[in-house]
């Protein structure tokens, strides 16, 4: 009997801020993107690395330990970990001033 053997890999995706957080919580989220030198100032989206990525929200936490950050860092690490040794590029997309 023949047999195909495949495993699946993710290579690419997108995580967007304001399907998993409120309105009233994305200033937090991009502040702590902009902090962790994942977004620059009024940057909308950009491709990163899954690991580049968990690995700058990490490095914020760290030297930013607080319960104010720890919610929307451990939101963000808890959605994408599953991906982290696919290690695909990530596509983060972010608004401002949202009225999706």
């Amino acid at each position: 009997m023949k047999t195909i053997k495949f495993s699946i890999k993710t290579i690419r995706g997108t995580f967007r801020t304001f399907d998993y957080f409120a309105n009233s919580q994305l200033p937090l989220v991009n502040h702590i993107l902009y902090k962790s030198k994942i977004l620059g100032a009024n940057q909308h989206y950009r491709v990163v690395r899954m690991s580049s990525f968990l690995s700058a929200l990490d490095n914020f936490l760290m030297n930013n330990n607080s319960s104010e950050f720890a919610l929307p860092v451990s939101t963000i690490i808890n959605e994408l970990e599953d991906f982290e040794n696919d290690d695909p590029e990530v596509l983060i997309i972010t608004d401002y001033d949202s009225d999706i």
